[in-house]
């Protein structure tokens, strides 16, 4: 078990340093083309786009199909993906339209690897032990975060964008690898039914869940300012901090050495007494950080404040994963976490569209003063709430069944 469970991390960070790469090379490569920042954002609206399809179809089709496959698909079908952007390279420029085609592609791929791999751990794992995984995967991932952009940052500074994506296919073949070596996870007790009602079937538990539903509703509306906020920080570092690529992959990487902090600091008892009020502070915290990026007019000011930016959202992503492992039974894991990541990634691409479009109209610094808006009213709101106290039961063992399946 021990040795599985080091290959899945193993994979985890390949597969994370190649996602990582990706739209930081792309952005890179179509902003370097056409200076826009509008394309930069509808480079995101086609990953995002491709993401939710995916979202749509693979939920209830990981809960079927052996997860060991769905990871490899998911590796490799990125891997040729980028073999084939790097031939059509050799004998031309890239075409920005086909920079966005490939970016829907690999949208529509990577969300795959997630859910696959975290049903793996719901049954490698004991769940009381969920948390602190958790909590190493998320350092796994960020760590691989911050490889990403330096090495890409080196890589097109040394060479050109051309290697970048060679060592991006490299890599994920190189995951592939890794995932081949895993055992076969598939769940016998699937029932026999369309594919449309298992996916239905994963929605019926956010109705019933009005925990879950909740919060989906929460991450939705963040997640409207992240996506906003992510194909602007190439131009943002450019125009307003005077800075250049190098800097943007430092940027990427105080991020992830954010969220690295925030998995270190998850398990430290005062902040596991109410899981409800960490997860809730922390966002409203993380878009105060915002606030101060959009006001920064220093480099390392703004380094500072997306490092905290990183370790704030962490301490919401692991203690929000945490609540799905523990309430979610094992045969619905794979559509509630694919509906999970479709109700959340709605909003990157509504964001993405408005943060272009106000780009065009006012200033850089006022959208990301309009977008921490967005994250912080709706965080505070949400502490108010008395249906989200039930939250508060699972931070007792001896509470830990009050919340099921089916309870209003």
């Amino acid at each position: 078990m021990r040795k599985n469970i080091k290959v899945l991390m193993l994979s985890q960070f390949a597969s994370e340093m190649a996602n990582t790469l990706v739209i930081f090379v792309l952005s890179i490569i179509i902003y370097k083309e056409t200076g826009s920042k509008a394309l930069i954002s509808y480079l995101w609206i086609s990953y995002v786009l491709g993401s939710i399809i995916s979202h749509l179809l693979m939920g209830p089709l990981i809960d079927r199909i052996n997860r060991k496959i769905i990871m490899l698909l998911s590796e490799w079908g990125r891997g040729i993906v980028f073999l084939a952007l790097i031939g059509i390279s050799f004998n031309d420029s890239i075409n920005p339209l086909l920079l966005i085609f490939s970016a829907l592609c690999v949208g529509f791929l990577e969300p795959m690897f997630h859910p696959a791999c975290m049903s793996y751990v719901s049954i490698m794992v004991d769940k009381s032990n969920l948390k602190k995984m958790n909590s190493k995967l998320e350092i796994i991932a960020q760590t691989a975060t911050i490889a990403g952009p330096g090495i890409g940052g080196i890589l097109v500074s040394l060479t050109n964008e051309l290697y970048t994506l060679v060592f991006i296919t490299i890599i994920l073949f190189i995951s592939g690898l890794l995932v081949l070596r895993l055992p076969n996870n598939k769940n016998d007790e699937i029932e026999n039914s369309r594919w449309i009602d298992e996916l239905l079937e994963g929605f019926s538990f956010y109705k019933q869940q009005k925990v879950f539903l909740l919060l989906a509703m929460l991450i939705f509306c963040v997640n409207i300012a992240f996506g906003a906020i992510q194909p602007l920080l190439l131009p943002f570092i450019e125009e307003v901090l005077d800075k250049g690529e190098f800097e943007f992959g430092l940027a990427n990487s105080a991020i992830a050495i954010g969220m690295i902090l925030g998995s270190l600091l998850v398990n430290i008892k005062v902040l596991k007494i109410n899981t409800r009020i960490t997860m809730l502070v922390s966002l409203a915290f993380s878009g105060f950080m915002m606030t101060l990026m959009g006001l920064s007019e220093i480099f390392y000011l703004f380094i500072i404040f997306v490092l905290l930016d990183g370790l704030f959202t962490s301490l919401f992503n692991i203690n929000n994963t945490y609540l799905y492992q523990v309430i979610t039974p094992e045969k619905l894991i794979g559509r509630v976490f694919a509906v999970r990541g479709l109700v959340a990634i709605l909003g990157l691409p509504i964001g993405a569209f408005i943060g272009g479009m106000l780009s065009q109209i006012i200033s850089l610094k006022m959208v990301f003063l309009i977008m921490s808006v967005l994250i912080i009213v709706p965080c505070l709101v949400s502490l108010t709430l008395p249906a989200l106290k039930k939250i508060d039961s699972i931070d007792s063992r001896e509470n830990t069944k009050i919340i099921r399946v089916g309870e209003k």
